[in-house]
């Protein structure tokens, strides 16, 4: 994990800070219409103009456009590009297991196995996701 959480009330107020308020600037860009710059792709997704360029150089990208920024963002090193990462390798699911939960939040599967437990459940949904995350604090 490339930002502890533990300096977070709770995992739930970490993934708000450092994943959820990204990717809704992100959303509200691509909806905007505005063109892409190197400066604005760094910005949004928390990496470097050195980065950006080289994932552009390496995936043959010679014009932006949202398929390439999300092409540059399944690449990319920052902590929302990892996020997305795992997300799209697990697919976009309507419920989530432990397993898929550990994996895609970075967290440990015993104590997500552990939560579904308290909570009773053997999967969740999405919209469900901030009791688990709510749940974990710093250790």
């Amino acid at each position: 994990m490339l930002i502890s959480y533990h300096y977070y009330p709770s995992y739930l107020a970490f993934y708000q800070a450092t994943i959820s308020k990204p990717l809704a600037a992100i959303d509200a860009f691509i909806k905007s219409g505005e063109p892409f710059t190197l400066q604005t792709v760094s910005q949004l997704l928390h990496i470097s103009q050195q980065e950006v360029s080289y994932l552009c150089y390496a995936k043959q990208i010679q014009h932006w456009d949202t398929p390439a920024f999300l092409n540059i963002m399944v690449s990319g090193s920052s902590h929302v590009c990892q996020f997305y990462q795992r997300e799209v390798h697990i697919g976009y699911l309507h419920c989530y297991s432990p397993r898929d939960v550990a994996y895609i939040y970075d967290l440990d599967q015993g104590l997500v196995q552990e939560i579904f437990e308290q909570l009773g459940v053997q999967t969740i949904r999405s919209s469900a996701m901030g009791q688990v995350l709510a749940r974990i604090g710093p250790s």
